[in-house]
């Protein structure tokens, strides 16, 4: 049976009215000074400014040289004032308050133009700010000033009209634009800022988004110290009190900034960029300079592709493959990869000669494309010269096809829409991929319908390319050479010296394959302002719109969306081979795959199967699936190999062995896999009782706060932590496979501490929604969010999320306060271990770290059913099927998800607490203005039924539609969004139904 669903595609966007060009000019010189400094804070949760350490350097020699160092204090507190001066006495460290700091220092190197050196620099800001109001200009940005005067007309406190301020726009957790502004007076009294004219820019070089830069890694600063050999102290960074030790602690973390900062200066000079380190965002940054240093110019300044193209392209475009096959039970398997997908296929279909190109033609491919899908073949996949064919896209209209799609899979009507590949039926075509074409062929044994298609050819050699050497030693020439497959190359010689600084090429190389193509940055309009929505063979104008998705420099959907259909293909070929020798993938996450495996091959007891084993298992009766053998899934390996890039140069498989399929000593044995939904799933080797987990899914727990951290497992251990994740989240999941397989296990000692999540103040909509907190806090300090208990399913209390001040002591939250940041409303936590009364009403009580661990349990993959076509729910086990889909209407949407949570979690982005402001919108629906042109295309469709049969579908009275088939377009847009889903499900049935 099949279900009807909505689609959702991605669009391509232009503003009606043109808006001006925001980029970052590129400038080579480097600043003479440096201004490194460190605040250390209370130890309360407002985090105020205790004392602090500064540095004043000078560039010299290649690196910056300390000339003096200084520290500050604040004043009215005469204990701190005493234990400084100890201090200073007899050192040559200059001494003053944080508003000598201020005026003597900080604006005086500002306004010099000189660097501003901090590790998360904005939380620094933050603390020597005297005041800070939402920015004028940009909609998601604080204003910080540093300097207050009394105003003489009303004898108030502002700040300084001469005096520079920062803008500070967070991207996210991990990064953020800084901007030169001026606070300004008019007539009114009315408070506004501009840009500063007197100075252009502001060079803010945040060491925590540089070492994320080169590592492609968020970490603390006594790791990023670590990794580049920096000498921090391991103490934390909120003091009680100042003292002594906590003085030299304070020295020796801006001593080792100022390291920090010539080490990370070092590793940029390797590469050659001519982007200053303030302007490098991420790894991505680093795979756009190096294609500008080629010379390589931008593809949409350079091809001018139509944005009728862009959105055939952005309709094809589809993310990575994630999905779950078999559901809490656990199956042996074997864990392959696909090394460096993206950039493998880039080299695939040679997408290097795209962007060298000199221009780009759109023909027409029609013809061609429906002679390749009806010969094409599993054989053909696997040579190399096909893969250059399938630079094409095709307008397609699947009947029973297993093709990419996006839809609300889930019950939740406020879900946002997630990707699948189910058997797809839609009298409405769409464009897809050439990949995604033959792809779906090989699913289902069957040509894809295909109405029209168009080439991508690329028509000569832009001129002024040049090779360039990746981190001085390995040269790329783009006349021949792929970015992508260079860094893959760079990332391998590198890991066994530097794995960190490998992991940042690995991003980089994903991104010069895929991300920088696709890359849209949410930004404010000029002024409101309708949206031109190109996607597939829809055009359309949109109410006025304050947002807008801007193409970044090397935005070219044509290329990024080649490249993930190409992903998809590789993964369709997979999978065809696996059931074509009787075996099955438990799970799919992108570019790897768990197949079900053992040694000598065999069934496995697995509830749904196919197979039927002769004697009864409890938990999937009689049913099997057969799993392969160790042999056979390499046999499956060694048919991906003519296709592999890396087979000369880097001596790997294409499809390989990840290391957890083997023991410590390199030996391969049985790996397990036990599965919940799509990127929620767990691989581990069992013997007998003894439980080893070896690849846990953060997917469900890596947001909440840990219990305890990695410098506490190192130090009750005595062992140094190698794992990606953090060690509680290999122990929660040790609980849950212990749990759920009847194996001995002892309960976490953290398992009844309540879960919350440790959450930045980075946009001022955050800050306005704290509450009675709003004015004690200070933006960029970290606030928690814990989650209340629903009393029933339909509290009224629980709505949106919760924040309170934040707190590292969970065991003592009894009677704390916290605001609902969607009503405004203060409650209080109750705790029942720690009251003997009953809860009073406005006290609600939080779920335990054993609730949020039950909940993703409770988890159903949604995007798949039972192999008798029923509802796949929490209680579901074994082998699950690809669901059934009648298209319903079309919505054009962005981005699918922000890349604010890129940086970690931020609270602007949680779903549930309501959309704080339009750009935090982690999903964004074009509505279309209705124009005649659709209008008449509607009451076409309206005329082939009747006025009583549209009425009983779609619940519009009938004299509503008898006036709307007349010609009066007097319809309103609900009613006709009504009126059109009524047409597209008759459309959809079968004739005998209607």
């Amino acid at each position: 049976m099949a279900d009807r669903l909505d689609l959702y595609f991605r669009a391509h966007t232009n503003p009606v009215t043109a808006q001006k060009e925001y980029r970052s000019k590129r400038r080579a010189s480097q600043p003479k000074d440096a201004l490194i400094f460190r605040c250390a804070t209370t130890s309360d949760e407002k985090k105020d400014l205790l004392f602090g350490a500064y540095i004043c350097a000078e560039w010299k020699d290649a690196e910056y040289v300390a000339e003096g160092i200084g520290l500050f204090y604040r004043e009215g507190h005469p204990e701190e004032f005493r234990a400084l001066t100890r201090f200073v006495k007899d050192s040559a460290c200059e001494f003053g308050t944080v508003e000598e700091f201020r005026r003597k220092v900080f604006l005086k190197y500002l306004k010099a133009g000189a660097l501003i050196v901090a590790y998360d620099a904005p939380f620094q800001i933050s603390r020597i700010a005297v005041k800070w109001n939402k920015s004028a200009k940009t909609r998601r940005a604080f204003s910080f000033y540093f300097r207050m005067f009394p105003d003489k007309k009303t004898g108030k406190m502002r700040p300084s009209g001469y005096e520079p301020g920062i803008s500070v726009e967070s991207l996210d957790a991990a990064k953020a634009i800084y901007r030169p502004i001026k606070y300004k007076f008019h007539d009114r009294d009315a408070e506004r800022e501009e840009e500063d004219k007197k100075f252009s820019n502001v060079h803010i070089p945040d060491l925590k988004t540089l070492t994320s830069v080169l590592t492609g890694e968020l970490y603390s600063f006594p790791s990023a110290c670590d990794i580049f050999g920096a000498p921090a102290s391991r103490q934390r960074k909120s003091y009680s009190r100042v003292t002594k030790p906590a003085i030299e602690r304070l020295l020796t973390d801006v001593t080792a900034e100022l390291e920090l900062l010539n080490r990370l200066m070092q590793e940029f000079e390797r590469h050659p960029v001519d982007l200053p380190p303030d302007r490098c965002y991420s790894p991505a940054t680093l795979a756009k300079t190096y294609l500008s240093a080629m010379g390589i110019r931008a593809p949409q300044e350079k091809f001018k592709i139509p944005d009728r193209i862009n959105g055939i392209a952005a309709q094809a475009s589809a993310g990575g493959r994630a999905e779950c096959m078999i559901r809490q039970t656990p199956v042996p398997v074997t864990y392959v990869d696909f090394h460096a997908q993206f950039p493998s296929v880039s080299k695939l279909l040679d997408c290097r000669e795209i962007l060298c190109a000199e221009s780009l033609e759109f023909p027409d491919f029609t013809a061609g494309a429906r002679e390749m899908v009806e010969r094409a073949s599993l054989d053909d996949c696997f040579r190399p010269a096909f893969w250059k064919q399938l630079l094409f896209f095709a307008l397609v209209e699947p009947n029973e096809d297993v093709v990419p799609m996006r839809a609300k899979f889930g019950l939740r009507a406020e879900s946002d829409p997630t990707l699948a590949w189910n058997f797809l039926t839609s009298k409405q075509p769409f464009w897809t991929t050439g990949a995604d074409v033959v792809a779906a062929n090989l699913m289902t044994g069957k040509p894809l319908k295909i109405l029209k298609a168009i080439e991508v050819v690329p028509r000569g050699v832009q001129p002024g390319l040049v090779p360039v050497k990746l981190y001085s030693q390995l040269e790329v020439n783009p006349l021949r050479d792929d970015l992508a497959v260079k860094l893959v190359e760079l990332r391998s010689a590198m890991k066994a010296k530097s794995p960190e600084l490998a992991g940042g090429l690995k991003v980089a190389a994903n991104s010069a394959a895929f991300g920088i193509f696709s890359q849209l940055d949410v930004r404010s309009l000029e002024s409101s302002t309708p949206l031109r929505v190109f996607s597939g063979e829809t055009d359309y104008l949109t109410a006025p719109a304050e947002i807008w998705e801007r193409p970044s420099e090397f935005y070219c959907p044509v290329i990024g969306s080649l490249v993930t259909g190409g992903s998809h293909l590789l993964c369709a070929m997979l999978e065809r081979m696996v059931r074509d020798m009787g075996g099955q993938i438990a799970a799919m996450d992108t570019d790897s795959a768990m197949i079900v495996s053992t040694q000598d091959g065999g069934l496995v007891p697995c509830a749904g199967g196919p197979h039927r084993l002769a004697n009864y298992q409890a938990g999937s009766g009689n049913a099997a699936i057969r799993a392969l053998s160790f042999a056979e899934v390499d046999t499956i390996r060694e048919r991906f190999e003519p296709l592999n890039p890396w087979r000369k140069t880097l001596k790997t498989p294409f499809l390989r062995l990840e290391k957890e399929n083997f023991d410590s000593n390199g030996n391969r044995q049985q790996l397990n896999f036990y599965g919940i939904s799509a990127k929620l799933y767990c691989l581990f080797n069992l013997d007998g009782n003894r439980l080893l987990v070896r690849k846990p899914s953060g997917h469900g727990l890596g947001f909440l706060q840990a219990p305890y951290t990695v410098a506490d497992w190192q130090r009750r251990t005595g062992r140094k932590w190698k794992e990606n994740l953090s060690p509680w989240i290999f122990e929660a999941w040790h609980f849950i496979l212990s749990r759920e397989l009847g194996l001995p296990h002892r309960p976490p000692a953290w398992l009844k501490q309540p879960a919350v999540m440790s959450v930045p103040i980075t946009t001022p909509q955050v800050l306005s929604r704290l509450g009675s907190f709003k004015d004690d806090l200070r933006p960029f300090t970290v606030v928690t969010v814990p989650f209340p208990k629903r009393e029933t399913v339909r509290d009224p209390l629980w709505t949106g999320y919760f924040i309170m001040p934040h707190t590292e002591k969970l065991n003592d939250l009894h009677g704390r306060t916290m605001v609902n940041i969607v009503s405004g409303e203060s409650f209080h936590i109750y705790d029942r271990n720690s009251s003997r009364l009953p809860k009073p009403s406005g006290w609600l009580s939080l779920r335990t770290m054993e609730d949020e661990i039950n909940h993703i349990l409770s988890r159903a993959e949604s995007k798949f059913c039972t192999p008798n076509g029923g509802t796949c729910t929490s209680k579901t086990t074994g082998l699950l099927v690809r669901r059934h889909i009648v298209a319903g209407e079309f919505h054009y949407i962005g981005k699918e998800a922000s890349t604010r949570w890129a940086g970690g979690p931020d609270l602007s982005m949680l779903a549930d607490a309501g959309t704080l402001d339009p750009a935090d919108e982690t999903f964004r629906e074009y509505a279309r203005v209705v124009d005649p042109k659709y209008l008449d295309q509607i009451r076409t469709e309206a005329k082939q039924f009747s006025n009583k049969l549209l009425s009983r579908q779609s619940g519009v009275a009938r004299c509503a539609i008898i006036n709307f088939k007349k010609g009066k377009d007097t319809i309103k847009p609900r009613t006709l969004r009504k009126l059109t889903k009524a047409i597209h499900n008759l459309q959809n049935k079968k004739p005998e139904k209607l």
